[in-house]
């Protein structure tokens, strides 16, 4: 709705020290003007304004913010409203952006064609129920063993061997088939007469994304000699299955009931599961773990339970997801003295991952019908990732040579300095040493060594662009990885927003706070998109356009270099806070008034308890997992 210049030209010809003395008198002391609080009744001035940075504070509810907030909170408006009544007052024409248009009908066509992937499940799913053609479909179900109620639940369906069954009942009912083509639904070659249909013979899984839309579907096979065994959804504008999860939207509210989610490799696995009572199970879909995957359910719960097939692969598998889990998870850091008295950083993992391997060469749905009763236990019993991750390297490493024990050594690595018990580190140290048959202190070595190219390589891998402030650059990092926002929040003070002055800067933290605490919401750019008033989407679009070189950073990067701009922000705010405040002491002590003069000195007293506890970042004692470093 409003552009930048815009809202630049309104700060410009309004002074906030005029508009805020229309609506209480203001009295000019020091560098400062004061007056009574328009937003409460009080004796005493403790309402201030600052003419140099246009911006106001209300010491009697520790309030504060630019014209744009003083507005919103005197005239009870919200953002749009505010931003139209100061146009109007410094007389700037606000203009419709055409990329609002372009929004709107993007948002328009998304809606049709999860539409179109609804009427397409319900269509398979009644020939699945009740159509003669469904017979085969109705035949797996039975030899699966998968009962009336689960189908019923993930909306399980069938798609008969024929061209053109979809393709006729989508045309019938009026959808646009091109639409249908870019959706996956069905498919096309060159010198054919049309679109066919894609899935044929197949039994349907729709998969939905955290809200329980459709968003694609997988076929499995039915015919011995049909290639290939299982038939996805292409990568579509609604369907990437490694951002996806089977069965979340069933599983969301067991998961963060039971605070533990169990993650197994098939469709079937998780329906069993559910079928059982074990409604915390979901399934990937024929891919290794991705970071957005664990970002799913990282914020139902700090416990992850990896179930692996008995196999090499299912091992193997395993390996290649440590990586993503440690990127996605995030980590805390713990600030320790090393025996030189040097102050660092330590990454530590914020979440349990364990790993299950299902025994007798069996798979979880193979398991669970076999003895239902034991698979709780089973999970109960889950390893840590690195006992798992140890053995699982050592059983299929070299350990008989130097060469080979290296090789383990540098693959477990770095996963050993990330536990935040040091007796835990010791104990993992001993194990390997003891099964690899070496000195404990060149395991210590081979740690330190690892560690040191690490930090290097992120800082030159990922270099950071800087927008015009901090701040800016603070905020298109979060709305380009809104994920990071709850880890950024823990043990930030209440007042956080206040570091926050411009209205803009402080509505999109807001949004960005809203949607992090929001349970049910899927923590991604468009969702920041979709819930961010649409009268500053522009400045969130430019916003986003300064960390476009950290399009390949992961969540777990993001956190320490959010927090520690946001430690340095809340350091900066204390520091002015307790300035302004100073003046303010020595203007109540010029008037002869006490009683501000120790309300304000004891403002200074609580910021300065800011200072201490977010101190300015060190030039010499640098956290190694920043960028900035």
């Amino acid at each position: 709705m409003a552009s930048d210049d815009a809202i630049r030209q309104i700060r410009e010809r309004i002074d906030l020290v005029e508009l805020i003395g229309q609506y209480t008198p203001l009295k000019k002391t020091g560098r400062t003007y004061s007056g009574l609080s328009p937003f409460r009744t009080e004796k005493t001035p403790s309402f201030h304004v600052w003419p140099e940075t246009q911006t106001w504070r209300d010491f009697g509810s520790n309030e504060g913010g630019d014209l744009f907030t003083f507005i919103m909170k005197v005239e009870n408006l919200d953002f749009r409203e505010a931003l139209t009544l100061l146009a109007e007052r410094a007389g700037v024409t606000l203009t419709q952006s055409p990329e609002k248009k372009t929004t709107s009908e993007a948002e328009e066509r998304r809606e049709r064609l999860l539409a179109m992937n609804e009427a397409a499940a319900l269509f398979y799913q009644n020939l699945l129920r009740v159509h003669p053609k469904g017979q085969p479909g109705r035949a797996y179900l039975a030899k699966r063993g998968i009962s009336d109620a689960i189908a019923e639940d993930f909306q399980l369906g069938y798609a008969p061997n024929e061209w053109e069954a979809l393709t006729q009942y989508l045309r019938g009912r009026n959808h646009d088939l091109q639409e249908a083509l870019s959706i996956g639904l069905l498919s096309t070659r060159d010198g054919s007469n049309g679109p066919y249909d894609r899935f044929r013979g197949r039994f349907i899984f729709p998969i939905r994304d955290r809200a329980g839309r459709v968003v694609g579907f997988g076929g499995r096979a039915l015919a011995d000699d049909q290639q290939p065994k299982y038939l996805n959804t292409p990568q579509s504008p609604l369907f990437d299955k490694s951002h996806l999860l089977y069965g979340i939207d069933r599983a969301a509210e067991a998961i963060r009931k039971q605070q533990e989610v169990v993650i197994v490799e098939g469709y079937v696995d998780a329906l069993t599961a559910h079928q059982f009572g074990h409604r915390n199970v979901v399934a990937t879909m024929g891919t290794a773990l991705t970071e957005q995957q664990v970002g799913l359910v990282k914020k139902l719960t700090p416990r992850i339970v990896l179930a692996l097939d008995a196999d090499a692969a299912g091992q193997m598998a395993m390996l290649r997801a440590v990586d993503t889990l440690r990127n996605a998870l995030g980590d805390d850091a713990e600030y320790v003295v090393d025996a030189r008295g040097l102050v660092r950083a330590e990454r530590r993992l914020s979440v349990q991952i364990n790993v299950l391997t299902v025994p007798s060469g069996k798979d979880p749905d193979e398991f669970i019908r076999a003895d239902p009763p034991a698979w709780p236990a089973l999970v109960a019993a889950a390893v840590p990732v690195l006992d798992y991750v140890i053995r699982a390297a050592i059983a299929s490493g070299d350990t008989k040579t130097g060469h080979g024990k290296t090789a383990i050594i540098n693959q477990i690595a770095p996963l050993i300095p990330e536990l935040a018990d040091r007796v835990e580190r010791d104990v993992y140290v001993s194990m390997v040493a003891r099964l690899l048959g070496v000195g404990e202190s060149y395991i210590e070595s081979a740690l330190r060594q690892r560690s040191k190219p690490a930090t290097t390589s992120v800082a030159q891998a990922a270099p950071r662009t800087l927008g015009p402030t901090r701040t800016e650059y603070l905020l298109s990092l979060l709305i380009r990885y809104p994920a990071a926002m709850p880890d950024v929040l823990h043990a930030l003070p209440e007042d956080v927003a206040d570091i926050f002055t411009d209205a803009v800067h402080r509505i999109i933290w807001e949004t960005l706070v809203a949607l992090a605490r929001d349970m049910e919401a899927y923590l991604d750019t468009e969702a920041v998109f979709e819930r961010v008033p649409e009268s500053v989407t522009d400045q969130v679009t430019r916003l986003l356009s300064y960390t476009e070189k950290q399009d390949n950073w992961y969540v777990g990067l993001v956190i320490p270099e959010a927090s520690g701009i946001i430690r340095a922000l809340l350091h900066e705010y204390a520091r002015q806070r307790i300035a302004e405040s100073s003046e303010l002491v020595e203007d109540a002590r010029a008037s002869g008034d006490p009683e501000m003069m120790r309300f304000y000195q004891a403002e200074m007293m609580r910021l300065n308890e800011y200072l201490k506890l977010y101190p300015p970042p060190s030039s010499v004692f640098r956290d190694l997992r920043s960028p900035r470093a």
